[in-house]
């Protein structure tokens, strides 16, 4: 599957994913992190 034809929230994920990755942000910070976020949207 292309990335370019995949939905919206596909290609968030992947981008997320990727700037995490290169910033080497550890996964339980991502995680609680993302908590935070859930709980404001």
């Amino acid at each position: 599957m292309s990335l370019e034809n995949a939905p919206d929230d596909v290609k968030l994920a992947v981008d997320l994913i990727v700037l995490l990755e290169e910033n080497q942000i550890p996964a339980r910070t991502v995680l609680r992190a993302l908590d935070i976020v859930k709980t404001r949207l």
